[in-house]
């Protein structure tokens, strides 16, 4: 039977970790909790790192994900991608790319609350695997249920929530989707910098082997809401 890590996962701290991650991406993929998995090609984990300090997060796998089974695999990831790759070269020995919610929803829709309750699990799993420095919510959906505010907007959750949320005791900052960026390139600088602050603060913690302080992040308008945000990766 093929290896599920192969081009999933790679850099495991220990061979207990390695295996614990064989295990969780066999659990996601024969996951049946909601009613999600009945039109999905396949369930998505997520990619990168196993030693990652930063921990990127979308909301849910659109179409290309869901065929490919890598989350943010379109122009999209192709964006967020290059941004990091700008930071640092070898960005993919420290950073880990998933998702809150496993699988697509029909037409690419905002995920359920229900649904995103049955996935918590997944998502909290992943956190205890990785144990990252940060994570970094990217896009309205995902912010909101990092941050536990279904109404909020992701640019006051940028601009005023940074150092302050936590998701298993792991800092969360925000920023935009990288589809939003894409339709709105006046923003692509706010971008650089929040995906920027994050990856710093992360190797940061690394580092020093415990929690560093969050800068207050940068200045920016109360603008750029990504409301109908796309998740085509």
């Amino acid at each position: 039977m093929a290896d599920p890590t192969q081009s999933l996962c790679y850099g495991a701290r220990t061979t207990d970790q390695l295996t614990e991650a064989m295990r969780l991406i066999r659990k996601v993929r024969g996951c049946t909790d909601c009613l999600l998995h009945k039109g999905r090609a396949q369930a998505v984990f997520g990619q990168g790192s196993l030693s990652a300090h930063t921990l990127i997060l979308g909301e849910a796998p659109g179409a290309n994900e869901d065929r490919y089974g890598i989350p943010f695999c379109g122009m999209s990831g192709e964006l967020l991608r290059s941004v990091l790759e700008e930071i640092d070269p070898e960005y993919k020995q420290r950073v880990f790319i998933s998702n809150t919610v496993r699988c697509r929803p029909p037409k690419t829709r905002d995920p359920f609350p229900a649904e995103v309750t049955k996935c918590q699990s997944h998502l909290e799993d992943l956190v205890t695997l990785l144990q990252p420095g940060v994570i970094l919510a990217v896009g309205r959906v995902a912010g909101r249920i990092l941050a536990s505010q279904p109404r909020a907007r992701i640019s006051r959750l940028r601009e005023e929530s940074q150092g302050v949320f936590r998701f298993l005791n792991v800092p969360v900052m925000f920023t935009f989707h990288p589809a939003y960026i894409r339709r709105n390139p006046h923003e692509l600088g706010y971008f650089k910098l929040d995906v920027k602050e994050a990856y710093q603060y992360g190797t940061t913690v690394d580092q020093a082997g415990h929690e560093a302080k969050p800068s207050e992040g940068p200045s920016t308008k109360e603008q750029g809401e990504d409301v109908g945000e796309s998740r085509s990766c």
